[in-house]
């Protein structure tokens, strides 16, 4: 966008006319600086938007995984309530729950964390962003548009010859072929 308006501000100065180019281009510099600001902020904000989202999928993947391999131990234990290994396949699969259970909740922790330090982060860059705006009304007057006046002249005054004949490749490009048609 600021190489765009950079162009944009080349390309006017060539044709322009009136005596406030200066103050434009002044105007426009502020403001490509405001937009590497606001670009540099919004960076911040996809950065904890994209970690926030990266800890909440890792959880997610993980707690799937333990109620899959939680359903396979409830199968297991029931397979085996018949058998005389029943009561030592329960306890240990009871003993792996109670593990499985205290890594979900230690994940659970470290995800509040992750989310509780993004926000701080993203709350400080809205307050950053927010004090950074500027207001500038002129002398406590509300802009109105009463009336306007326009002077224009086109730009450039050069006409084209009026040609009844269509020209070569050699006449237009202006190049020398050296011989005499």
């Amino acid at each position: 966008m600021a190489t765009k308006l950079s162009d944009a501000l080349d390309t006017a100065k060539e044709g322009w006319t009136a005596d406030d180019f200066d103050a434009l281009e002044t105007k426009v510099k502020e403001l490509v600086k405001d937009l590497g600001q606001v670009q540099s902020s919004t960076g911040l904000v996809g950065g904890g938007m994209y970690a926030v989202g990266a800890a909440y999928a890792a959880f997610w993947a993980f707690a799937v995984a333990v109620t899959g391999y939680m359903v396979y131990l409830g199968c297991m234990v029931l397979a085996t309530m018949a058998t005389p290994a029943g009561p030592g396949v329960r306890a240990a699969a009871e003993a792996n729950v109670t593990a499985l259970n205290s890594a979900l909740d230690a994940m659970l922790a470290k995800l509040g964390l992750v989310v509780t330090t993004t926000g701080a982060l993203l709350g400080a860059v809205a307050v950053a962003g927010l004090s950074g705006m500027k207001y500038n009304p002129v002398a406590g007057e509300t802009a109105t548009l009463k009336s306007t006046k326009i002077e224009w002249a086109p730009p450039n005054q050069w006409i084209s010859p009026k040609k009844e004949e269509p020209v070569g490749y050699a006449e237009a490009s202006g190049a020398d072929t050296g011989s005499k048609d």
